[in-house]
């Protein structure tokens, strides 16, 4: 689990990304987002995935590409929200 001084310092960060997510989904149709991927070095963060899945009521889901692979564009305009 993150130290709770991590968890604290992250607090604004989670909520800003809960409403975002909101925002997201009002606009998207009520889309649900029931997982997620984390990348980059915050990535690694221990304990960071634990605390985002019960913040945001998703599942983490690891990343299974390289490294050095090129992530495919979405697919459709609605996920560039959530990309951005």
């Amino acid at each position: 689990r993150l130290s709770d001084v991590l968890h604290a310092a992250l607090a604004p960060w989670s909520r800003d990304l809960r409403q975002t997510l909101a925002s997201y989904r009002a606009r998207a149709g009520n889309v649900q987002v029931t997982s997620f991927t984390l990348l980059g070095g915050g990535g690694r963060l221990r304990g960071l995935a634990e605390l985002l899945e019960d913040d945001l009521g998703a599942t983490h889901v690891p990343f299974a590409g390289e490294p050095t692979s090129e992530l495919e564009p979405a697919p459709d305009a609605r996920f560039a929200l959530a990309l951005a």
